[in-house]
Formats: C-alpha cells, structure tokens, sequence
C-alpha cells in the first residue's frame, strides 16, 4: 500500500469507534481503494469515468494530503494534468514498445510504492507536423494566460 506522510494528533479523539490518543503517529493509505466507489476498483477500466459525469477530479483521493496540511500545490497540480493529458491525447500516439501487438499489462504490485507488475515500455508518436504545430499553438495559449503575449503573437 502506498503510504501517506506521517502525522501527529494534537489532541485526544475518536473516529469510526477506535479512540487516538493524543501525540499518536497517524499514516494514512493514500491509495485507499473504496469498493462502495464504483464496481471493479481494483480493475484497471478507464471508460468508467465516462460513465460517472458527477464525480469531481478529488472525490476519493488522499493524494495530496488531507486536511489544513493538504499540499498548496493541488489545484495547479489537476490543472496542469488537464494540459498534459488533452495534449497527449490530441497529438501524440502511444504504441506498446515491443512492438508485436501484446496487450500491455496494466495491473499493479502494492507495497510502499505502487509500481506496474512488469516494464512497460511505451513509444510515443507526435501526430506528424499538425501534431507539432498544434502543440506549438497549445503551449503559447498556455504562455498567453499566465502573462506572456509575445509568445502568443509570434505563434499566430
């Protein structure tokens, strides 16, 4: 299981019925698979987001800490994962590395760390000039509204 950061309680409390004392070192799970989330957790499914338009982008993750420690940096961090994905999917082209047509191998070992059961190799194709250009395009929107318009212009 891939573990949280430590905590210490500052005061004495109870949850779910178990009291915690106070000064007691809490680690929490970040991954925290919730079977009462959707059906097949542990299953790797992607196409079930397209089915569940009322889950918002932090509904059952501890990711990024929780409470008035949670990391500052988790509303950029979706943001920037908004970015990164739509451009992935909008030019480029990924391709098992072996390249003999095998299904890659999406399932998970849990220990401190999650890592994937096997290697997976991954070759990545940009979409050809209108790929490029496209990106180009994207990343100088991208300059233009955190403050940059020369970039902006010199794309156009």
């Amino acid at each position: 299981m891939a573990l949280g950061v430590p905590r210490k309680t500052l005061a004495g409390d109870t949850l779910a019925g178990y009291y915690i004392p106070e000064g007691a070192q809490i680690i929490y799970n970040i991954v925290g698979i919730n079977q009462g989330m959707m059906d097949g957790a542990h299953e790797f499914r992607p196409d079930r987001w397209i089915e569940r338009d009322n889950l918002t982008l932090m509904d059952g993750t501890a990711t990024f800490g929780l409470s008035r420690r949670m990391c500052p940096g988790v509303h950029l961090s979706a943001r920037e994962m908004v970015i990164l994905v739509s451009r992935m999917v909008a030019c480029v082209i990924l391709e098992n590395a072996k390249g003999d047509g095998t299904k890659i191998d999406m399932n998970s070992e849990f220990g401190l760390t999650i890592l994937p059961k096997e290697m997976v190799l991954v070759k990545a194709t940009v979409c050809g000039p209108q790929g490029r250009g496209l990106v180009k395009k994207v990343d100088a929107q991208i300059e233009c509204a955190v403050g940059d318009q020369d970039v902006a212009q010199t794309v156009e």
